[in-house]
Protein backbone atom coordinates (compact mmCIF):
# COMPACT_ATOMS: atom_id res chain seq x y z
CA UNK A 1 0.00 0.00 0.00
CA UNK A 2 2.56 2.46 1.16
CA UNK A 3 4.41 1.29 -2.53
CA UNK A 4 1.91 2.19 -4.38
CA UNK A 5 1.33 5.66 -3.02
CA UNK A 6 4.42 6.58 -3.47
CA UNK A 7 4.89 4.89 -7.43
CA UNK A 8 1.81 6.95 -8.34
CA UNK A 9 3.73 10.30 -6.61
CA UNK A 10 6.30 9.71 -8.32
CA UNK A 11 4.25 9.39 -12.04
CA UNK A 12 2.53 11.99 -11.00
CA UNK A 13 5.77 14.27 -10.42
CA UNK A 14 7.03 12.99 -13.59
CA UNK A 15 3.85 13.80 -15.06
CA UNK A 16 4.04 17.49 -14.05
CA UNK A 17 7.29 18.05 -15.21
CA UNK A 18 6.92 15.26 -18.33
CA UNK A 19 3.46 15.95 -19.19
CA UNK A 20 0.97 13.47 -19.16
CA UNK A 21 -0.77 11.79 -22.26
CA UNK A 22 -4.23 12.72 -22.90
CA UNK A 23 -5.58 8.89 -22.49
CA UNK A 24 -4.29 9.22 -19.06
CA UNK A 25 -5.11 12.15 -18.35
CA UNK A 26 -8.71 12.00 -19.15
CA UNK A 27 -8.70 8.34 -17.69
CA UNK A 28 -7.48 10.32 -14.38
CA UNK A 29 -10.02 13.14 -14.73
CA UNK A 30 -12.72 10.39 -14.82
CA UNK A 31 -11.73 8.59 -12.17
CA UNK A 32 -10.76 11.17 -9.73
CA UNK A 33 -13.82 13.22 -11.21
CA UNK A 34 -15.91 10.18 -10.43
CA UNK A 35 -14.74 9.76 -6.93
CA UNK A 36 -16.03 13.59 -6.17
CA UNK A 37 -18.79 12.27 -7.72
CA UNK A 38 -19.47 9.31 -5.66
CA UNK A 39 -18.63 11.20 -2.76
CA UNK A 40 -20.79 13.70 -3.46
CA UNK A 41 -23.73 11.77 -3.99
CA UNK A 42 -22.90 9.99 -0.41
CA UNK A 43 -22.71 13.56 1.18
CA UNK A 44 -25.86 14.65 -0.58
CA UNK A 45 -27.49 11.14 0.41
CA UNK A 46 -25.48 11.02 3.73
CA UNK A 47 -27.26 14.92 4.63
CA UNK A 48 -30.82 14.04 2.57
CA UNK A 49 -30.90 10.99 5.62
CA UNK A 50 -29.67 13.32 8.07
CA UNK A 51 -32.67 15.66 7.10
CA UNK A 52 -34.96 12.76 6.73
CA UNK A 53 -33.65 11.43 10.30
CA UNK A 54 -34.34 15.46 11.34
CA UNK A 55 -37.71 15.21 10.19
CA UNK A 56 -38.78 12.21 11.80
CA UNK A 57 -37.43 12.91 14.89
CA UNK A 58 -38.89 16.75 14.49
CA UNK A 59 -42.14 14.49 14.36
CA UNK A 60 -40.98 12.36 16.80
CA UNK A 61 -40.50 15.46 19.13
CA UNK A 62 -43.57 16.94 18.05
CA UNK A 63 -45.82 13.68 18.77
CA UNK A 64 -44.04 13.50 22.39
CA UNK A 65 -44.54 17.15 22.88
CA UNK A 66 -48.41 16.67 21.85
CA UNK A 67 -48.41 13.85 24.47
CA UNK A 68 -46.81 15.67 27.15
CA UNK A 69 -49.06 18.37 26.50
CA UNK A 70 -52.14 15.92 26.23
CA UNK A 71 -51.03 14.15 29.32
CA UNK A 72 -50.20 17.65 31.20
CA UNK A 73 -54.03 18.59 30.14
CA UNK A 74 -55.17 15.90 31.31
CA UNK A 75 -53.54 15.38 34.96
CA UNK A 76 -55.11 19.29 34.94
CA UNK A 77 -58.63 18.05 34.25
CA UNK A 78 -57.80 15.17 36.64
CA UNK A 79 -56.61 17.51 39.27
CA UNK A 80 -59.86 20.14 38.70
CA UNK A 81 -61.99 17.07 38.72
CA UNK A 82 -60.77 16.02 41.75
CA UNK A 83 -61.56 19.40 43.59
CA UNK A 84 -64.72 19.61 42.09
CA UNK A 85 -65.77 16.74 43.37
CA UNK A 86 -63.97 18.24 46.63
CA UNK A 87 -65.96 20.62 46.57
CA UNK A 88 -69.26 19.19 45.19
CA UNK A 89 -68.48 16.85 48.48
CA UNK A 90 -68.06 19.92 50.96
CA UNK A 91 -71.12 21.89 49.37
CA UNK A 92 -73.53 18.31 49.72
CA UNK A 93 -71.83 18.76 53.39
CA UNK A 94 -72.90 21.81 53.75
CA UNK A 95 -76.21 21.87 52.65
CA UNK A 96 -76.74 19.07 54.82
CA UNK A 97 -75.48 20.70 57.75
CA UNK A 98 -77.52 23.77 56.39
CA UNK A 99 -80.89 21.17 56.14
CA UNK A 100 -80.03 19.97 59.38
CA UNK A 101 -79.46 23.63 61.11
CA UNK A 102 -82.83 24.77 59.20
CA UNK A 103 -85.00 21.27 60.31
CA UNK A 104 -83.49 22.04 64.10
CA UNK A 105 -84.57 25.55 63.92
CA UNK A 106 -87.84 24.90 62.44
CA UNK A 107 -88.23 22.67 65.22
CA UNK A 108 -87.16 24.84 67.80
CA UNK A 109 -89.82 27.66 66.60
CA UNK A 110 -92.22 24.65 66.83
CA UNK A 111 -91.49 24.06 70.10
CA UNK A 112 -91.69 27.90 71.07
CA UNK A 113 -95.04 28.30 69.70
CA UNK A 114 -96.32 25.61 70.84
CA UNK A 115 -94.80 26.28 74.99
CA UNK A 116 -96.78 29.90 73.84
CA UNK A 117 -99.83 28.42 73.10
CA UNK A 118 -99.32 25.94 76.49
CA UNK A 119 -98.47 29.67 78.01
CA UNK A 120 -101.48 31.15 76.60
CA UNK A 121 -103.50 28.57 77.60
CA UNK A 122 -102.20 28.49 80.63
CA UNK A 123 -102.79 32.05 81.71
CA UNK A 124 -106.15 32.32 80.50
CA UNK A 125 -107.55 28.95 81.95
CA UNK A 126 -105.48 29.27 85.43
CA UNK A 127 -106.81 32.41 86.60
CA UNK A 128 -110.94 31.23 85.66
CA UNK A 129 -112.40 29.77 88.48
CA UNK A 130 -116.25 29.18 86.98
CA UNK A 131 -116.28 26.33 85.65
CA UNK A 132 -119.09 26.92 82.76
CA UNK A 133 -116.99 29.57 81.78
CA UNK A 134 -113.48 28.02 82.16
CA UNK A 135 -115.38 25.72 80.05
CA UNK A 136 -115.90 27.66 76.83
CA UNK A 137 -112.41 29.77 76.88
CA UNK A 138 -110.24 26.81 77.42
CA UNK A 139 -112.21 24.75 74.38
CA UNK A 140 -112.72 27.70 72.14
CA UNK A 141 -108.79 28.40 72.86
CA UNK A 142 -107.95 24.49 71.74
CA UNK A 143 -110.16 24.81 68.55
CA UNK A 144 -108.32 28.13 67.41
CA UNK A 145 -105.32 26.52 67.45
CA UNK A 146 -105.93 24.11 65.37
CA UNK A 147 -108.44 26.38 63.51
CA UNK A 148 -111.24 23.67 63.98
CA UNK A 149 -114.38 25.71 63.37
CA UNK A 150 -116.83 23.27 65.68
CA UNK A 151 -116.68 21.36 68.93
CA UNK A 152 -118.20 19.07 71.48
CA UNK A 153 -116.93 18.56 74.80
CA UNK A 154 -117.98 15.84 76.87
CA UNK A 155 -117.64 15.17 80.28
CA UNK A 156 -118.01 13.05 82.83
CA UNK A 157 -120.78 13.70 85.81
CA UNK A 158 -120.96 12.11 89.36
CA UNK A 159 -123.11 9.42 88.56
CA UNK A 160 -119.96 7.91 85.69
CA UNK A 161 -121.87 8.92 83.03
CA UNK A 162 -121.21 11.33 80.02
CA UNK A 163 -123.06 14.62 79.50
CA UNK A 164 -122.34 17.54 76.70
CA UNK A 165 -122.23 20.75 78.75
CA UNK A 166 -120.90 22.33 75.44
CA UNK A 167 -121.53 22.08 71.56
CA UNK A 168 -120.49 24.76 69.74
CA UNK A 169 -120.75 24.41 65.88
CA UNK A 170 -120.15 27.41 62.92
CA UNK A 171 -119.69 30.12 64.90
CA UNK A 172 -122.77 28.69 66.67
CA UNK A 173 -123.52 27.40 70.54
CA UNK A 174 -125.83 24.48 69.96
CA UNK A 175 -127.54 22.75 73.01
CA UNK A 176 -125.89 19.89 74.63
CA UNK A 177 -128.94 17.02 73.68
CA UNK A 178 -128.43 18.31 69.69
CA UNK A 179 -128.83 15.02 67.73
CA UNK A 180 -125.31 15.54 66.26
CA UNK A 181 -123.77 15.60 70.13
CA UNK A 182 -125.75 12.56 70.76
CA UNK A 183 -124.31 10.58 67.83
CA UNK A 184 -120.66 11.74 68.08
CA UNK A 185 -120.99 10.76 72.19
CA UNK A 186 -122.19 7.24 71.26
CA UNK A 187 -119.74 6.93 68.68
CA UNK A 188 -116.35 8.20 69.88
CA UNK A 189 -116.77 8.01 73.67
CA UNK A 190 -116.13 4.05 74.46
CA UNK A 191 -112.77 4.05 71.82
CA UNK A 192 -112.15 8.12 73.00
CA UNK A 193 -111.76 7.14 76.82
CA UNK A 194 -109.26 4.02 75.86
CA UNK A 195 -106.84 6.67 73.90
CA UNK A 196 -104.10 8.33 75.79
CA UNK A 197 -103.06 11.05 73.43
CA UNK A 198 -105.20 13.18 71.13
CA UNK A 199 -105.73 10.95 67.76
CA UNK A 200 -108.03 11.25 64.54
CA UNK A 201 -110.53 9.72 63.47
CA UNK A 202 -113.41 9.34 61.06
CA UNK A 203 -117.28 10.09 61.19
CA UNK A 204 -119.95 10.02 58.62
CA UNK A 205 -121.53 13.04 60.16
CA UNK A 206 -118.49 15.34 60.54
CA UNK A 207 -115.81 13.55 58.25
CA UNK A 208 -112.55 14.06 59.83
CA UNK A 209 -112.30 14.72 63.59
CA UNK A 210 -109.90 15.01 66.29
CA UNK A 211 -110.68 13.41 69.82
CA UNK A 212 -108.71 14.59 72.80
CA UNK A 213 -108.89 12.92 75.93
CA UNK A 214 -109.07 15.35 79.28
CA UNK A 215 -107.59 13.14 81.92
CA UNK A 216 -105.65 13.27 84.57
CA UNK A 217 -102.93 10.70 86.47
CA UNK A 218 -106.56 9.38 88.44
CA UNK A 219 -109.49 8.98 86.20
CA UNK A 220 -110.60 10.19 82.69
CA UNK A 221 -112.82 13.93 82.79
CA UNK A 222 -114.04 13.86 79.47
CA UNK A 223 -113.41 14.12 75.55
CA UNK A 224 -113.03 17.12 73.40
CA UNK A 225 -114.06 16.39 69.80
CA UNK A 226 -112.80 18.93 67.18
CA UNK A 227 -114.13 19.29 63.45
CA UNK A 228 -114.80 21.46 60.58
CA UNK A 229 -110.76 22.07 60.52
CA UNK A 230 -109.31 24.93 58.19
CA UNK A 231 -106.20 22.90 58.04
CA UNK A 232 -105.79 19.36 57.04
CA UNK A 233 -104.73 16.75 57.57
CA UNK A 234 -102.90 16.53 61.23
CA UNK A 235 -99.65 15.85 61.87
CA UNK A 236 -98.15 14.03 64.59
CA UNK A 237 -96.50 17.53 66.03
CA UNK A 238 -100.28 18.92 65.71
CA UNK A 239 -101.53 15.67 67.76
CA UNK A 240 -98.51 15.43 70.60
CA UNK A 241 -99.66 19.97 71.26
CA UNK A 242 -103.11 18.93 71.58
CA UNK A 243 -102.51 15.78 73.56
CA UNK A 244 -100.74 18.48 76.09
CA UNK A 245 -103.46 21.21 75.71
CA UNK A 246 -105.70 18.14 77.16
CA UNK A 247 -103.89 17.41 79.68
CA UNK A 248 -103.34 20.87 80.75
CA UNK A 249 -107.45 21.67 80.62
CA UNK A 250 -107.97 18.66 82.17
CA UNK A 251 -105.74 19.65 85.25
CA UNK A 252 -107.39 23.04 85.13
CA UNK A 253 -111.32 21.54 84.58
CA UNK A 254 -110.14 19.21 88.05
CA UNK A 255 -108.93 22.13 89.79
CA UNK A 256 -111.79 23.97 88.82
CA UNK A 257 -113.86 21.15 90.06
CA UNK A 258 -112.35 21.17 93.00
CA UNK A 259 -112.90 24.55 93.58
CA UNK A 260 -116.70 24.47 92.87
CA UNK A 261 -117.55 21.94 95.05
CA UNK A 262 -115.54 23.70 98.04
CA UNK A 263 -118.16 27.00 97.27
CA UNK A 264 -121.58 24.67 96.17
CA UNK A 265 -123.83 23.53 98.51
CA UNK A 266 -123.59 19.75 97.80
CA UNK A 267 -127.74 19.53 98.16
CA UNK A 268 -129.10 22.11 96.55
CA UNK A 269 -126.47 22.77 94.03
CA UNK A 270 -125.81 27.14 95.31
CA UNK A 271 -123.12 28.56 96.67
CA UNK A 272 -122.48 28.71 99.95
CA UNK A 273 -122.63 31.16 102.38
CA UNK A 274 -118.70 31.58 102.46
CA UNK A 275 -118.58 32.66 98.93
CA UNK A 276 -121.72 34.90 98.72
CA UNK A 277 -120.08 37.56 101.11
CA UNK A 278 -116.74 37.44 99.00
CA UNK A 279 -119.07 37.92 95.71
CA UNK A 280 -120.85 40.77 97.58
CA UNK A 281 -117.97 42.25 98.36
CA UNK A 282 -116.73 42.14 94.73
CA UNK A 283 -119.85 43.45 93.30
CA UNK A 284 -119.77 45.76 95.80
CA UNK A 285 -116.66 47.43 95.47
CA UNK A 286 -117.12 47.62 91.45
CA UNK A 287 -120.58 49.30 91.70
CA UNK A 288 -119.05 51.76 94.18
CA UNK A 289 -115.95 52.18 92.03
CA UNK A 290 -117.89 52.79 88.85
CA UNK A 291 -121.66 54.15 89.95
CA UNK A 292 -123.68 51.25 89.22
CA UNK A 293 -126.25 49.29 90.28
CA UNK A 294 -126.49 46.38 92.76
CA UNK A 295 -129.46 44.56 94.35
CA UNK A 296 -129.43 41.66 96.66
CA UNK A 297 -132.86 39.10 96.92
CA UNK A 298 -133.12 37.15 100.67
CA UNK A 299 -136.05 34.73 100.20
CA UNK A 300 -137.01 32.09 102.91
CA UNK A 301 -139.57 29.33 102.34
CA UNK A 302 -142.44 30.06 104.76
CA UNK A 303 -143.46 27.63 107.55
CA UNK A 304 -140.33 24.97 106.62
CA UNK A 305 -139.63 23.88 109.98
CA UNK A 306 -143.59 22.74 110.14
CA UNK A 307 -142.96 21.16 106.76
CA UNK A 308 -140.24 19.39 107.64
CA UNK A 309 -141.66 17.92 110.86
CA UNK A 310 -144.83 16.79 108.84
CA UNK A 311 -143.39 15.08 105.38
CA UNK A 312 -140.00 14.44 107.02
CA UNK A 313 -136.46 15.84 106.25
CA UNK A 314 -136.23 13.23 102.83
CA UNK A 315 -139.37 15.66 101.22
CA UNK A 316 -137.65 18.80 102.94
CA UNK A 317 -134.48 18.09 100.94
CA UNK A 318 -136.87 17.77 97.85
CA UNK A 319 -138.25 21.14 98.40
CA UNK A 320 -134.79 22.46 98.67
CA UNK A 321 -133.59 21.30 95.56
CA UNK A 322 -136.59 22.08 93.59
CA UNK A 323 -136.67 25.83 95.22
CA UNK A 324 -132.61 26.32 94.35
CA UNK A 325 -133.33 24.96 90.98
CA UNK A 326 -136.74 27.55 90.62
CA UNK A 327 -134.44 30.63 91.59
CA UNK A 328 -131.16 29.64 89.58
CA UNK A 329 -134.11 29.14 86.28
CA UNK A 330 -135.46 32.57 86.68
CA UNK A 331 -131.80 34.24 86.72
CA UNK A 332 -129.79 35.59 84.24
CA UNK A 333 -126.23 34.43 83.16
CA UNK A 334 -124.79 37.57 85.00
CA UNK A 335 -126.89 36.78 88.42
CA UNK A 336 -125.71 34.37 90.86
CA UNK A 337 -127.61 32.13 93.23
CA UNK A 338 -126.16 31.14 97.03
CA UNK A 339 -127.86 29.07 99.49
CA UNK A 340 -127.32 31.17 102.65
CA UNK A 341 -128.40 29.30 105.73
CA UNK A 342 -130.78 26.36 105.95
CA UNK A 343 -134.08 27.25 104.23
CA UNK A 344 -132.80 30.74 103.04
CA UNK A 345 -130.89 31.96 99.78
CA UNK A 346 -130.02 35.04 98.59
CA UNK A 347 -129.21 36.31 94.94
CA UNK A 348 -127.24 39.26 94.06
CA UNK A 349 -128.00 40.88 90.82
CA UNK A 350 -125.53 43.19 89.84
CA UNK A 351 -126.32 46.36 87.80
CA UNK A 352 -129.79 45.68 88.33
CA UNK A 353 -131.99 48.12 89.99
CA UNK A 354 -135.06 48.26 92.48
CA UNK A 355 -137.60 47.87 90.21
CA UNK A 356 -135.88 44.94 88.26
CA UNK A 357 -135.29 43.49 91.01
CA UNK A 358 -138.80 43.36 92.36
CA UNK A 359 -139.78 42.21 89.06
CA UNK A 360 -136.82 39.17 89.31
CA UNK A 361 -138.11 38.22 92.79
CA UNK A 362 -141.79 38.34 91.95
CA UNK A 363 -141.07 35.73 89.12
CA UNK A 364 -139.17 33.80 91.77
CA UNK A 365 -142.23 33.58 94.11
CA UNK A 366 -144.70 32.90 91.36
CA UNK A 367 -142.32 29.98 89.77
CA UNK A 368 -141.98 28.47 93.24
CA UNK A 369 -145.72 28.87 94.20
CA UNK A 370 -146.24 26.89 91.37
CA UNK A 371 -144.22 23.82 92.62
CA UNK A 372 -145.88 20.79 93.26
CA UNK A 373 -143.94 18.16 95.16
CA UNK A 374 -144.72 14.74 95.58
CA UNK A 375 -145.39 13.35 98.99
CA UNK A 376 -147.10 9.72 100.60
CA UNK A 377 -149.85 12.38 101.36
CA UNK A 378 -150.33 13.40 97.68
CA UNK A 379 -148.83 16.73 96.49
CA UNK A 380 -148.32 19.71 98.40
CA UNK A 381 -147.36 23.34 97.85
CA UNK A 382 -144.74 25.69 99.34
CA UNK A 383 -144.38 29.87 99.68
CA UNK A 384 -141.51 31.63 99.48
CA UNK A 385 -141.06 35.11 101.27
CA UNK A 386 -138.51 38.01 99.73
CA UNK A 387 -136.79 41.28 100.51
CA UNK A 388 -135.75 43.05 98.20
CA UNK A 389 -132.35 45.99 98.66
CA UNK A 390 -130.47 48.21 96.53
CA UNK A 391 -127.14 49.50 97.33
CA UNK A 392 -126.96 53.23 97.58
CA UNK A 393 -124.69 55.67 99.30
CA UNK A 394 -126.61 55.73 102.36
CA UNK A 395 -125.19 51.60 103.16
CA UNK A 396 -121.81 52.32 104.17
CA UNK A 397 -120.88 48.51 103.32
CA UNK A 398 -121.97 45.08 102.55
CA UNK A 399 -122.94 44.36 106.12
CA UNK A 400 -125.57 46.95 106.04
CA UNK A 401 -126.89 46.39 102.39
CA UNK A 402 -127.02 42.46 103.80
CA UNK A 403 -128.77 43.87 106.71
CA UNK A 404 -131.51 46.04 104.85
CA UNK A 405 -132.43 43.05 102.76
CA UNK A 406 -132.91 40.99 105.99
CA UNK A 407 -135.18 43.21 107.47
CA UNK A 408 -136.95 43.39 104.27
CA UNK A 409 -137.20 39.72 104.38
CA UNK A 410 -138.33 39.49 108.12
CA UNK A 411 -141.27 42.50 107.13
CA UNK A 412 -142.37 40.24 104.29
CA UNK A 413 -142.99 37.48 107.00
CA UNK A 414 -144.61 39.59 109.55
CA UNK A 415 -146.91 40.71 106.54
CA UNK A 416 -148.25 37.33 106.23
CA UNK A 417 -145.25 35.34 104.52
CA UNK A 418 -145.64 34.74 100.27
CA UNK A 419 -144.87 38.50 99.21
CA UNK A 420 -141.99 40.49 97.98
CA UNK A 421 -141.08 43.70 100.12
CA UNK A 422 -138.29 46.36 99.16
CA UNK A 423 -136.26 47.51 101.43
CA UNK A 424 -137.18 50.84 102.90
CA UNK A 425 -140.83 50.51 100.42
CA UNK A 426 -143.98 48.94 99.69
CA UNK A 427 -144.21 45.68 98.23
CA UNK A 428 -143.84 46.15 94.62
CA UNK A 429 -146.84 44.10 93.45
CA UNK A 430 -150.73 43.40 95.50
CA UNK A 431 -149.79 39.65 96.22
CA UNK A 432 -152.06 37.10 98.43
CA UNK A 433 -152.22 37.98 100.81
CA UNK A 434 -152.14 41.90 100.71
CA UNK A 435 -148.85 43.63 101.09
CA UNK A 436 -147.98 44.92 104.45
CA UNK A 437 -146.64 48.33 104.60
CA UNK A 438 -143.59 49.95 104.37
CA UNK A 439 -140.76 48.59 106.52
CA UNK A 440 -137.76 51.48 107.44
CA UNK A 441 -134.40 49.28 106.29
CA UNK A 442 -132.65 50.77 109.16
CA UNK A 443 -135.30 49.97 111.85
CA UNK A 444 -134.49 46.10 112.94
CA UNK A 445 -137.66 44.74 115.23
CA UNK A 446 -137.18 44.40 118.37
CA UNK A 447 -137.52 40.44 118.84
CA UNK A 448 -134.29 39.81 116.95
CA UNK A 449 -130.51 40.15 116.93
CA UNK A 450 -128.57 41.98 114.07
CA UNK A 451 -126.71 40.65 112.27
CA UNK A 452 -127.17 37.54 111.30
CA UNK A 453 -125.10 35.21 109.45
CA UNK A 454 -126.89 31.86 109.20
CA UNK A 455 -130.00 31.41 111.08
CA UNK A 456 -131.91 28.46 111.58
CA UNK A 457 -135.21 27.67 109.41
CA UNK A 458 -137.86 30.06 110.59
CA UNK A 459 -141.71 28.75 111.58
Amino acid sequence: MGTSSAAWRRRLRRFWRQGLDTPFVVTYSIVVLTGVALFTLQVAALFDAIGRAEQQLGTVLLALLLLLVLTLQARAHDRVRRAHARAHGRELHLRRACDELLTDNRLRHARIEELSIIRELGLAINSILDFNRLLATSSQLIADTVEAGSYVLLLRQRDGSFACPLFFRRGETQPGDDPLATRLRTRHLAAGLKQTGAQLADDPDCGRLVIIPLADTEQQLGLLLLFDPKRLPFGTDQLALLSQLGKHLALALKNALLYDMAITDGLTGLYVHRHFQHRLQQELTTAQRYDRALAIIFSDIDHFKKFNDTYGHQIGDVVLKQVAATIRSCLRAADSAYRYGGEEMAVILPETGLAPAAAVAERIRQAIAALRIPTEQGEVQVTTSFGVAVWHEALADKDALIRAADEALYAAKDAGRNRVMLAGHQSPTPVEPPAATTVPATTPPADRHRPRIIRPGRH
